[in-house]
């Protein structure tokens, strides 16, 4: 009877834990984290100059991350995981931006915190998704699709001016 018992907790417990999914990683001390092992080492300088250079004249925080996989997760989730567990951005000002490439899985995300978002809606990081990164990693040149986004991202936080707004 203990043991039916004990089975019996055991599966209760079971079904009231709260569902298992990768978690993200911890944060490094650099904004540049290949943990999927495809940017190149020119490519890793180059981008770390960039962001370094980004933050310096505004303050903004830029984090190019791959990742071997989500876990199962959507793209859209685990941006804001990594996003809120790793603090990105000045606390104070929410500017803060996560590229975010799953290469196993073919997906990007750029993830904007609110600070930025005026300058860096999401149909305009849609379009340099679009525009800069996917026509590298189709041609399965993964840096130089990553370099190509962040210097776009870094032009428009550089450039501080509201996105224009769709005509209707």
């Amino acid at each position: 009877m203990k043991s039916v018992l004990t089975a019996l907790t055991a599966f209760f417990l079971f079904l009231s834990a709260p569902p298992v999914s990768a978690s993200v990683p911890e944060k490094p001390g650099d904004p540049v984290s290949d943990f999927a092992g495809i940017l190149d080492a020119p490519a890793r300088s180059r981008l770390n100059g960039i962001i370094t250079q980004t933050e310096q004249q505004t303050s903004a925080e830029i984090f190019a991350v791959t990742v071997p996989s989500l876990g199962g997760r959507s793209v859209e989730e685990y941006a804001v995981d990594l996003f809120n567990s790793w603090g990105i951005g000045k606390k104070d000002k929410n500017n803060g931006v996560l590229v975010l490439v799953a290469p196993n899985e073919r997906k990007v995300r750029i993830e904007v915190g609110y600070g930025l978002e005026p300058i860096l809606p999401d149909g305009l990081a849609g379009e340099i998704i679009r525009e800069d990164f996917v026509p590298a990693f189709k041609k399965g040149n993964f840096s130089e699709g990553i370099l190509a986004g962040v210097e776009s991202i870094s032009r428009i936080i550089l450039k501080n001016e509201p996105a224009a707004k769709p005509m209707s």
